[in-house]
């Protein structure tokens, strides 16, 4: 029996490609659900049918931030709310969860979840037994990394402080009748800032470098990146500066959002770093939204899987629009699990729904 892993991220499933008048959802991301089936039952066919096959999703597969519950965001998520939203995102995405069912249900698979900074409320115990209760299958959850033989995998926020978890307290509970989500600064700037400036510039988190396209828009999009800009700095002081019942603001975090905001370190350099310590020959992160393959050393290797939504790139030498099924594939052979950057590509499309 060969043995394989597959995994994927940062897909940012939300709540449905339409609303519930049938106009087109500008909030939701993701879009390639029948893609992404013809890639689990793939992965059962013939070629495969007698081999051991995890999927690990690394990280920010459910947008839970950006789905609404009784028409709002919610910067105050308990276990009710967020059970709320994963009902939601079921609803809206039949062909991408019947996929996961045909794959659980299939000989010797299994699905594994690394928890990202977007899919923060996989933690509760009840969004948890949702999704096993959907796929009708047995689930492994973990809150921040998977490692096994040599191979490390970790979404990536961790390496950012706006995004990073308090992982000592992944829940606020004192003096509240419930716990909540202890978010990090990024994600309430996401539900705050982001969610209604994506009604007006739906692209607007798509754009990487985000640095270089706010200089773009000083110059001709003018109006708009100063609202954006006033709002963003009004929304740090106001959350970083002053007293909150729900969060605290340690004066080290934000120094280093402040200092994220004009230099961004490479998250490669932490892959390396693990890399590095001797324990890990393969290190696999996702996160940046770009699909990397490096190698450092004899044996030691750094993969990010992108993601499968569109990015548009400021880089000269990926300038544009792009749409990537990129992904991981890990085979044991020998004894060691050796990995492969791969792109899916499926069955050609007649034609697609043009957002923006």
């Amino acid at each position: 029996m060969r043995k394989f892993k597959l995994v994927i991220s940062d897909f940012h499933v939300g709540d449905g490609p339409f609303d519930e008048k049938g106009a087109i959802n500008i909030a939701e991301e993701f879009r390639d659900d029948r893609k992404f089936e013809e890639f689990l039952k793939y992965y059962c066919g013939k070629e495969y049918d007698s081999d051991e096959i995890e999927l690990v999703i690394n990280g920010d597969f459910f947008n839970m931030l950006e789905v609404k519950v009784d028409g709002k965001l919610h910067d105050v998520i308990t276990e009710a709310i967020a059970v709320a939203k994963m009902e939601k995102i079921i609803a809206g995405h039949p062909i991408l969860f019947s996929g996961f069912q045909h794959f659980a249900h299939f000989p010797h698979r299994s699905i594994t979840f690394v928890i990202g900074n977007h899919d923060q409320p996989l933690l509760f115990k009840g969004v948890q037994n949702l999704l096993i209760k959907r796929i009708q299958a047995s689930i492994m959850f973990y809150s921040l990394s998977y490692y096994f033989k040599g191979v490390y995998i970790e979404h990536g926020h961790q390496y950012s402080p706006s995004n990073a978890f308090e992982t000592k307290r992944f829940f606020l509970t004192r003096k509240l009748k419930e716990p909540i989500l202890n978010l990090p600064w990024g994600s309430l700037f996401v539900v705050k800032i982001v969610g209604d400036l994506k009604q007006e510039r739906p692209f607007i988190d798509k754009v990487k470098p985000f640095r270089w396209y706010l200089f773009w828009g000083l110059r001709h999009d003018f109006v708009f990146s100063v609202k954006f800009l006033r709002r963003v700095v009004a929304f740090f002081f106001k959350t970083r500066f002053t007293k909150s019942r729900w969060r605290r603001s340690r004066f080290r975090d934000t120094l280093g959002m402040m200092l994220e905001g004009f230099y961004q370190p490479k998250i490669e350099r932490f892959a390396k770093q693990i890399l590095e310590s001797g324990e890990c020959h393969t290190v696999i992160f996702g996160h940046t939204h770009h699909y990397s393959f490096q190698r450092y050393g004899e044996g030691k290797e750094y993969f990010n899987t992108g993601t499968w939504d569109d990015v548009i790139s400021l880089h000269v030498a990926s300038l544009g629009r792009q749409n990537r099924c990129t992904y991981v594939l890990l085979e044991e052979v020998d004894g060691r699990w050796r990995g492969k950057l791969r792109e899916w590509r499926g069955h050609p499309r007649v034609d697609e729904d043009v957002l923006y």
